[in-house]
């Protein structure tokens, strides 16, 4: 019942005040979070994502508004907690995702949802939770060595998954950033076989919304947000 008060309560004064939407979205998002402080840690959880989410329900009046909605993929990792890290500073709206429990440190539970990309199921479950504008790619099988000894599961994950996040990413219109460590080296490795695979699949697709970083040791966080985003 609160709930659906509160979606019907979100479509009135959107509409209302259209130019204050954003001003609003950070207004009720405060009020989940102090009516969720009452209660237990995975009543708290359920309650803030489901709360937060008849905000987003709102469907083609947010995207109108041109608000920003990220997910991260394999934000338990080095690059993913660095981008979640940034998202946070710069008070974005995201989700972030990475397979089994969230390990990041730094990432509260209510903004984390477990999901396996080569999972179609759980990948549609968290698209529909957050209805993303963008989706910023970094998980990956990207340790070399393990990569060469396993290649079939390097190729699942870093070919197959990558094209159903993309597949999804087009039937939400989602702008899709694959991140990739720079391949300048070890061409010849399964990891960079795959990594390339995954780009080609990208390039032959008549969806032209993507683009695609190739992170090293001078690159910026910020940077991948001015490219192509």
């Amino acid at each position: 019942m609160f709930l659906v008060g509160a979606q019907i309560g979100n479509q009135f004064f959107a509409r209302a005040f259209g130019i204050h939407l954003r001003f609003f979205r950070h207004a009720w998002f405060a009020l989940v979070d102090l009516f969720a402080d009452g209660l237990d840690f995975r009543a708290q959880a359920f309650f803030q994502i489901s709360a937060k989410k008849t905000f987003v329900d709102l469907g083609t009046l947010i995207s109108d508004i041109s608000i920003m909605r990220i997910i991260i993929t394999g934000s338990n990792g080095i690059l993913g907690q660095k981008l979640v890290e940034y998202c946070i500073a710069k008070s974005l709206t995201f989700i972030a995702t990475s397979k089994g429990l969230n390990r990041n440190p730094n990432c509260p539970d209510y903004l984390y949802l477990s999901m396996d990309i080569c999972n179609k199921l759980e990948i549609n479950q968290v698209f529909d939770t957050l209805y993303p504008t963008h989706i910023l790619h970094a998980a990956a099988v990207s340790d070399l060595d393990f990569c060469e000894n396993h290649p079939d599961l390097c190729h699942q994950v870093n070919v197959e998954g990558t094209a159903l996040l993309f597949h999804a990413c087009q039937q939400f219109e989602s702008h899709f950033k694959m991140i990739s460590w720079d391949l300048t080296k070890n061409l010849d490795s399964e990891y960079s076989k795959s990594k390339v695979s995954a780009q080609k699949n990208l390039e032959s697709s008549d969806y032209k919304n993507w683009s695609i970083v190739h992170f090293n040791e001078t690159s910026t966080i910020e940077s991948l947000f001015n490219k192509s985003f």
